[in-house]
């Protein structure tokens, strides 16, 4: 029995089945780890970047109110939130994202690859992403409680 070719041959079949269904079990449980890690990372970054970016806005609007004296401060936070929500941009769904892209394309003053010129932010645009910025702000948090509820 032990010494039949026969025998060995099958079990070196069955070793060989086994070797490729556990390299298959073994990439599927990487494939969900990783998927798993990204989840939970961009669900902990959610609260964050929402306290950063409701703690900039007011500084924003602050910075509207007296325009001509704080305009690049202005638009250094603006570029701040931008940042933020490019940061967070992965992480949400599709309406959220979908008003992540208006509001990161609403932010981008530089200057384009057809034009020379630099579009300059008037108050009048500020006040518009800032409105938007509410908007976005409430979605966040809705977010960000639902999150929360999930986790209990």
């Amino acid at each position: 029995m032990w010494g039949s070719d026969e025998l060995w041959a099958w079990l070196n079949q069955f070793g060989i089945i086994c070797t490729i269904v556990g390299f298959a079990l073994a990439v599927v449980t990487f494939v969900y780890v990783r998927k798993v890690r990204v989840l939970l990372v961009s669900k902990s970054r959610l609260p964050a970047v929402y306290g950063d970016i409701t703690r900039l806005m007011p500084e924003v609007r602050a910075g509207l109110k007296t325009w001509e004296d704080s305009k690049e401060d202005v638009i250094h936070k603006l570029y701040e939130v931008r940042g933020h929500i490019q940061n967070i941009r992965p992480s949400l769904g599709s309406k959220e994202k979908a008003l992540a892209d208006v509001l990161i394309s609403l932010l981008a003053y530089e200057r384009k690859w057809y034009s020379s010129k630099v579009s300059e932010m008037s108050r009048d645009d500020g006040w518009y992403i800032s409105r938007r910025m509410t908007e976005f702000e409430v979605m966040l948090n809705g977010l960000d409680k639902d999150n929360e509820a999930a986790r209990i």
